[in-house]
């Protein structure tokens, strides 16, 4: 996600909540609230609603989320460059990849590297798909040479698992997509035996023992994916990213 200048009160709130240290979940909910009054007083302030859905995704209330999302997906219409881009991370980060993707495809025909963040934006939803042409596609637009995500993407062909990877994150998807909060990923080398590792962490709105419930299906699954993948993919279901803390002070 990028930074906008912050040119109103409400891009304001939505670069606070991309800066907020972990386990500050009093300062998410102090900007939920500022959020909240900004879309009551004008429903069509993009960043407002686009504020309210990111506060609300990162404490787990996903449902509630929605809407404000769906809003911004309408008030994007004219709006910059960069505005899709952070608008393509939100959708990615509660599992609505066919949408981020569509947004992307209209920003990689036309943009080049100029807009912030739209290399890691792309990647995020190449690596959550599997689909890693988009990637391909990113890097070029991006004239990006060399990175650790690059390398690991050209491991997974010379291994000739580029199928196995997007069954794979189909099958993790699918299953988990429409409990998604948050999504990190990121390339790591594996300390003990120097391969490349895509690491994921998954941020849903659901209980510890929801949290291994869901696990254990995707565990399931993935033992029926041709390909030996597994050691080059690992992800985490986790709960919320900053679970809701009881709104005093605000």
């Amino acid at each position: 996600m990028a930074a906008p200048v912050a040119k109103s009160a409400s891009v304001d709130v939505w670069n606070r909540l991309l800066d907020v240290s972990d386990g500050d979940g009093l300062a998410v909910e102090r900007l939920i609230f500022q959020a909240r009054g900004m879309v009551a007083r004008r429903s069509s302030d993009l960043y407002a609603q686009m504020g309210l859905a990111f506060g609300l995704l990162l404490r787990g209330s996903r449902s509630e989320a929605m809407p404000h999302i769906d809003a911004a997906c309408r008030l994007r219409v004219g709006g910059s460059d960069e505005d899709h881009v952070n608008l393509a991370a939100l959708l990615t980060n509660c599992g609505r990849l066919d949408d981020a993707r569509s947004v992307l495809d209209q920003l990689l025909h036309r943009v080049g590297n100029r807009v912030p963040d739209i290399c890691g934006t792309a990647w995020l939803v190449a690596f959550m798909s599997g689909d890693l042409s988009l990637f391909d596609r990113a890097a070029a637009v991006a004239r990006v040479s060399g990175s650790i995500e690059q390398d690991f993407v050209a491991m997974l062909r010379d291994l000739e698992l580029e199928d196995a990877f997007r069954e794979h994150q189909s099958t993790v998807m699918n299953a988990a997509g429409s409990h998604c909060c948050y999504i990190q990923a990121r390339v790591m080398t594996d300390p003990d035996d120097g391969f490349l590792v895509l690491g994921i962490d998954l941020f849903t709105n659901f209980s510890e023992d929801d949290q291994i419930d869901l696990y254990g299906q995707i565990a399931a699954r993935q033992s029926d994916i041709v390909g030996t993948i597994a050691p080059y993919v690992g992800f985490n279901i986790c709960g919320p990213k900053f679970p809701q803390v009881p709104e005093v002070g605000i």
